[in-house]
């Protein structure tokens, strides 16, 4: 329903699996299966590479006509252009976020007279009576939470495509992931697509850290809290626990009072350097 977010709720409990489980999941529900005999047009607007390429591997099916864009305005010509069935926009874009790109579109396709895209956002922030608030106003109908997880993402576009039988949600729900939260790490579970990307990504993380660290020890909370929410964007997809865990815990410290907790921010952020280099050289 519109302002509301994605939720999931089974009425067939599904256990953590084993690794090789999860593997049988993985290629038994696919997207393409839950799909049936739908096809779908799916535009992403993200401005961090990373993000695209997660979402672009799980969505990685003859079924979905998708395009990726990494600007704002781009996403906005690309949506004026073509007639996509789902447009999901991430809110936290430069230049213009994610919530004034629907609004102009909206306003566009209406006065044309043309048929709207479903808006999907796709966030890191809190939500809030004033994040559905401005939801409401550009037309978006509904959120996705980062980073993005698989079976919240296929259900939210079968539920757009068609209504969601007891089957599809049976299926969506044996995808959740088993509980890792006690690991630094896990790549065993990673896609091949994704082991492949994994010293790029390691790379690109180390850089955004090195930022981080930067931004702390300049006490600019807004940018230092903007480089932690980068990072958290897809930490999880790629299996790095621990970055996860240490950086959402720095954002909270630096979100309560950076200066005050200056300390254990940088020790955060310490920590995950250098687990990052540790993963470098053993992926090396």
């Amino acid at each position: 329903k519109e302002g509301k977010g994605t939720q999931l709720s089974f009425a067939i409990p599904v256990e953590p699996g084993t690794e090789s489980d999860i593997e049988e999941i993985k290629e038994s529900y696919s997207l393409e299966e839950l799909l049936g005999d739908h096809r779908v047009s799916i535009l992403i607007a993200d401005d961090v590479p990373d993000n695209l390429f997660v979402l672009k591997n799980y969505l990685n099916t003859t079924k979905v006509n998708l395009k990726l864009v990494s600007d704002a305005q781009e996403a906005l010509e690309e949506m004026k252009k073509e007639s996509y069935d789902i447009a999901m926009l991430d809110i936290n874009m430069p230049k213009m976020t994610g919530f004034e790109v629907a609004k102009r579109y909206t306003k566009y396709a209406k006065e044309k007279g043309e048929k709207l895209s479903s808006l999907v956002a796709l966030t890191a922030f809190d939500i809030n009576e004033d994040f559905l608030q401005q939801m409401k106003e550009a037309g978006i109908g509904n959120y996705i939470m980062k980073p993005v997880r698989k079976e919240l993402l296929y259900k939210e576009i079968v539920s757009i495509v068609h209504n969601l039988s007891d089957d599809s949600f049976t299926k969506i729900a044996a995808l959740k992931e088993a509980d890792v939260i006690d690991k630094d790490y896990d790549f065993d579970l990673l896609d091949q697509d994704f082991k492949d990307y994994l010293p790029t990504y390691i790379d690109n993380k180390l850089n955004e850290v090195r930022e981080l660290k930067s931004w702390v020890e300049k006490r600019n909370m807004v940018k230092a809290s903007g480089m932690c929410h980068k990072v958290l964007g897809t930490a999880k997809s790629f299996g790095l626990f621990k970055i996860d865990r240490e950086l959402e815990l720095a954002q909270k410290l630096i979100k309560q009072d950076l200066e005050a907790n200056y300390q254990d921010i940088n020790d955060l952020v310490e920590s995950s350097l250098d687990h990052l280099e540790k993963l470098k050289m053993a992926i090396s």
